[in-house]
């Protein structure tokens, strides 16, 4: 079964086993792929803004 998990961690041990824990996990089958590229798009485009702004904000830390 392939899993999406928003977060969490993971144990992985010696005998190559491993234990999950996540607070939520959505089976891939479950997942829209157009809700998931429109969610991705507007996020990417909020993280560009977020970067422009910072650049205008934040003086530069070049030395000469």
């Amino acid at each position: 079964m392939h899993c999406m998990c928003h977060a969490g961690f993971a144990f992985v041990h010696a005998d190559s086993t491993a234990d999950v824990c996540a607070v939520e996990a959505v089976k891939m089958e479950d997942l829209d792929p157009e809700a998931v590229r429109a969610g991705l798009a507007e996020y990417q485009a909020k993280l560009g803004s977020l970067q422009v702004r910072l650049c205008m904000i934040l003086p530069s830390r070049r030395t000469r």
